[in-house]
């Protein structure tokens, strides 16, 4: 039985091999709450997405520029995109867990990145 979820999402997603993997977001909402630069981390990956933890919730919709600091990877990946989701503070008590929508990237962050989401150490998510 395929769950609804998986049929929302455009790209395979795979989980970080370390546990934390260290996020910096930068986002440019409208409020002060909603503007700056932000740090969490990352659970897991796709081609189209991202799911991270920060100590506040940003609004759904919000842009965001994100920073993806893998252990061993050297310099980081910068990523764009949107605040898609935003877990329930009633079941996700702590930092607040989201899901991004990606747009874009350099071409040479494009080309890491792909190659990130080709490595074996990267679990997939069942």
């Amino acid at each position: 039985m395929t769950n609804v979820l998986d049929n929302r999402r455009s790209a395979e997603r795979f989980r970080l091999e370390t546990a934390l993997v260290r996020v910096v977001v930068g986002a440019h909402g409208s409020t002060p709450e909603t503007k700056g630069f932000f740090e969490g981390h990352a659970y897991d990956v796709s081609d189209s997405g991202l799911r991270l933890e920060l100590d506040s919730a940003l609004p759904v919709g919000t842009p965001v520029d994100v920073e993806l600091h893998m252990p061993g990877l050297g310099s980081a990946i910068h990523l764009v995109g949107r605040v898609a989701r935003v877990f329930d503070e009633i079941d996700d008590p702590g930092p607040r867990r989201m899901g991004m929508n990606l747009s874009g990237r350099t071409p040479a962050d494009s080309e890491r990145f792909t190659r990130l989401l080709g490595q074996a150490a990267l679990g997939r998510l069942v």
